[in-house]
């Protein structure tokens, strides 16, 4: 009976953990080089995503979980991050229009 106990309490704990199953977003970086200003998010794993542009907006929505498991720091031209957990989104507001937006998919290099 004991056994049972375990082996169901740890399939509950295996199935409801969302880190198991979830892409953390780690960091995010900025950068600038040859006038183009870089947001980089740093993810436990590849993932794909969709994109919404708008004039000083970019949305990023996941497609599969992901989760944050600490604020986000935004640099001096952001005026805001929002991450909303349940639709796995993350809005990256800027204090100015934004003229040319990339989005690019960058695959970890395995070592």
């Amino acid at each position: 009976m004991i056994v049972l106990k375990f082996i169901i309490i740890t399939l509950l704990f295996f199935f409801n953990s969302k880190e198991l199953f979830s892409t953390e977003i780690n960091d995010i970086r900025y950068g600038f080089n040859s006038g183009v200003n870089r947001i980089v998010l740093d993810l436990t794993a590849d993932t794909t995503f969709k994109k919404k542009i708008f004039p000083a907006e970019v949305k990023i929505i996941f497609d599969k979980p992901v989760f944050l498991k600490s604020k986000l720091s935004k640099n001096k031209d952001l005026s805001n991050i929002n991450f909303d957990e349940k639709s796995s989104t993350i809005s990256l507001k800027f204090k100015k229009n934004i003229n040319s937006v990339n989005v690019y998919f960058l695959k970890k290099k395995k070592n």
